[in-house]
């Protein structure tokens, strides 16, 4: 019996989250060439344009270190909130992060989205001072 309730309650948190998740789309289709991350296609009214960024930008640096791939950003985000890992939540309960699949990025986590915020040009030495902000 007590199986039956903990599965219960697992399902309801469940459809919980479920009806208030939100996912990011930056409105960016990134693609990676052999040594840069180029904007090919930015969706109209999409956060991307609405920041300026238009087809054929190149993403250079996030926090002042050089982007040469999607790991780069990704690996700063999770030194710098001391998540670890992809999923968890950083140790003061502030940050989570996640990596989204292909929605208008094709697996490429920056730019980023933080809160409402849409964040442009991320590399490794900004995602310190941009965690600052938004801590």
């Amino acid at each position: 019996m007590l199986v039956v309730a903990v599965l219960l309650c697992l399902g309801v948190m469940n459809i919980a989250v479920r009806a208030t998740w939100t996912e990011m789309d930056d409105g960016v289709l990134w693609r990676a060439t052999a040594s840069d991350l180029v904007a090919r296609e930015v969706a109209e009214d999409s956060p991307a344009a609405r920041a300026g960024v238009r087809a054929g930008d190149i993403l250079l640096q996030v926090d002042g270190v050089p982007v040469t791939s999607p790991e780069d950003v990704v690996k700063a985000l999770l030194a710098a909130t001391g998540c670890g890992e992809l999923g968890t939540t950083s140790p003061d309960g502030r940050f989570t992060v996640i990596e989204v699949e292909c929605l208008g990025a094709c697996g490429f986590p920056t730019p980023i989205l933080i809160d409402d915020d849409f964040i442009e040009n991320v590399t490794p030495e900004t995602v310190p001072g941009l965690l600052q902000r938004y801590a």
